[in-house]
């Protein structure tokens, strides 16, 4: 019944927004011939949701004229040999072909399928939890140091008096302090088993890469040439270079 009742308040949501917006929406690239009703008949036969494809005035929704009876017939073809062939590659060295993505791919379907995040174990969960936690802890505090009470602030615009730093950790990566914060985040999430949290961590991570963005936007108007430089000399902005550098996906032969 849930099911149900999210289904007929989507369709008439659909109705509503269509309705408000009172104008043509068509897919581009679909022919005009394609197009199908979705709205109720009483609607549909309207002035405003006319759907010859044609219409100045009303709402029309195109549709892909695709022939989905060929499915058989491409499925029967189907050369699994050719496959496996294509899997196996032709003698690449492992991660030239971008197998690390692959890999991610499939273990996020298979998290999707379970309903879960599994972890290693109860051992990963108390130990690794912890672990990045406090090392997060580490880096934060290493990152308030050497930053200085004159440089800090919680906004992307640098304080007025303040000075560029580019020796200690700054010297390493360019946003540590927010290093610290996402490995916190992250062992709090192993450490409880939470997805969610973990999710949250992920959406953060994003959120930290808009906002580091906005604030070497700032560092630059106000430091110019010498933030260029800077940023040239330190090309990592969470991780230490050296340390991608060292990452499998970057190996090369």
């Amino acid at each position: 019944m849930v099911k149900s009742f999210i289904a007929i308040s989507g369709y008439y949501w659909l109705i509503a927004w269509t309705t408000a917006k009172h104008n043509i929406i068509q897919v581009s690239g679909f022919a005009p011939s394609t197009t199908s009703t979705v709205l109720p008949p009483r609607l549909a036969s309207s002035a405003l949701f006319s759907f010859d494809g044609n219409n100045k005035g009303g709402n029309s929704f195109s549709v892909p004229d695709i022939d989905f009876s060929s499915i058989g017939d491409s499925l029967s073809n189907f050369d699994v040999d050719r496959v496996v062939s294509n899997v196996k590659g032709d003698g690449e060295p492992l991660g030239s072909r971008g197998e690390y993505y692959t890999v991610a791919q499939f273990v996020l379907i298979f998290c999707i399928a379970i309903g879960g995040i599994p972890y290693a174990g109860p051992a990963f969960q108390f130990i690794g939890g912890p672990g990045l936690l406090l090392g997060g802890l580490v880096v934060t505090l290493k990152s308030f140091g050497d930053l200085g009470s004159d440089s800090l602030s919680p906004y992307p615009s640098p304080p007025r008096g303040g000075a560029l730093k580019t020796d200690g950790i700054y010297g390493q990566m360019r946003h540590p302090m927010y290093t610290g914060l996402l490995m916190v985040m992250a062992g709090l999430s192993i450490a409880t088993n939470s997805a969610d949290r973990l999710l949250l961590t992920a959406l953060l991570w994003y959120l930290l890469e808009v906002k580091s963005d906005k604030e070497e936007d700032f560092l630059m108007e106000e430091y110019g040439q010498e933030y260029i430089d800077y940023k040239a000399a330190v090309p990592g902005k969470f991780v230490p270079a050296d340390l991608l550098d060292d990452m499998p996906w970057n190996q090369k032969e």
